[in-house]
């Protein structure tokens, strides 16, 4: 029994492993994403040989007013380089469907933003701020339902790499 027991540890250990995975972390988001709320993720890169995956990761309710969200995505070297991008995720089919999982009303779904590879070792931060708008009216200065967000980096075999 202790036999059996343990191999069927070990065989949920090594599935659940994930070994492209280099980095993941989600951040909450309380009373609505305020249009001044940067979120920041601070991430020691020390592999520059591998092809990486960027993934946004977004958590939002059921409720969510609309079916996309607009992110403003900046970037800071370990050089003192800064970069900035602006990122659509979309949420939902044009049918109103949403696109993440989740049961209930909690949705979560990752956008993979781009293949990247890194040109030095270091600290690179990221920071995410929400560029919404609503129609030609001003950006929306508090935006409801979104749970959290998120970085993930994972290893790739591509070569298709952009800077």
């Amino acid at each position: 029994m202790i036999r059996i027991a343990s191999l069927l540890f070990f065989i949920f250990f090594v599935c659940g492993c994930d070994h492209k995975m280099v980095y993941e972390q989600n951040k909450d988001i309380q009373d609505g994403w305020r249009l001044d709320q940067i979120i920041n993720f601070n991430i020691d890169i020390k592999d520059t040989i591998s092809n990486m995956e960027m993934y946004i990761n977004i958590r939002h309710t059921s409720d969510y007013p609309f079916t996309n969200i607009w992110l403003f995505i900046n970037t800071l070297d370990p050089q003192g380089q800064y970069k900035k991008d602006t990122v659509e995720c979309v949420l939902a089919e044009k049918s109103g469907r949403w696109k993440g999982s989740g049961l209930g009303r909690i949705k979560f779904l990752r956008t993979k933003l781009k293949n990247i590879s890194f040109d030095s070792k270091g600290e690179y931060k990221f920071f995410i701020e929400q560029a919404m708008r609503h129609g030609s009216r001003p950006k929306i200065q508090v935006l409801p339902e979104i749970i959290n967000v998120g970085i993930r980096l994972q290893k790739t075999n591509h070569t298709d790499v952009k800077k």
